[in-house]
């Protein structure tokens, strides 16, 4: 099902380790992703968003039909086991391309065949993070266990992103200590 939906994207994807030719396209689209989605920038400078973190390094560049950069997604390789997804961006101009679940289709693939089985999303915060709860196997981490609680996850992401005080961050984290198990 998912290589179905690869072969009929209107996109390409390439492996890329060294990106040295590209990264300022890579740096313009991480730029304008944010922007589009309101975000703030984690990174003070291109170099800090292009240095590992975890691991072996690798980069999903997607180019659209014109064979310009429409996207990318860092993976680094922790170890044999597991991967970790600590970036993704795409260029909105084009938002039918719905390069969002593409993109997970493309990391699981390449780690598929790396033979690595687990992927970590990365971060979660408010709203935008819901569609991580769709991949199966979707686990988060409560800060004590690895639960598989989609109810709660939600509950949290969408009591966060309605926080204003430190008194909704109070009620927040009573509610979910009663919720949680």
């Amino acid at each position: 099902r998912h290589r179905k939906k690869i072969r009929k994207a209107k996109v390409t994807c390439s492996v890329e380790v060294d990106i040295s030719s590209i990264s300022r396209e890579l740096w313009e689209i991480y730029s304008s992703y944010l922007q589009y989605k309101g975000f703030s920038n984690f990174y003070e400078k291109p170099d800090d968003l292009f240095t590992e973190l975890y691991g072996d390094r690798k980069y999903l560049v997607y180019r659209d039909e014109s064979k310009k950069i429409a996207a990318f997604s860092v993976i680094e390789i922790v170890s044999q086991a597991v991967a970790v997804a600590p970036q993704f961006a795409w260029d909105y101009s084009n938002p039918a391309l719905g390069l969002g679940s593409l993109n997970k289709f493309f990391q699981f693939r390449l780690l598929k065949d790396l033979g690595v089985s687990h992927l970590y999303l990365g971060n979660s915060y408010e709203l935008s993070s819901l569609g991580k709860m769709k991949w199966p196997g979707f686990q988060w981490w409560t800060g004590r266990v690895w639960s598989d609680d989609r109810d709660l996850f939600a509950f949290l992401l969408e009591r966060e992103s309605s926080m204003e005080t430190l008194d909704d961050l109070y009620a927040t984290q009573n509610a979910y200590y009663s919720k949680a198990t």
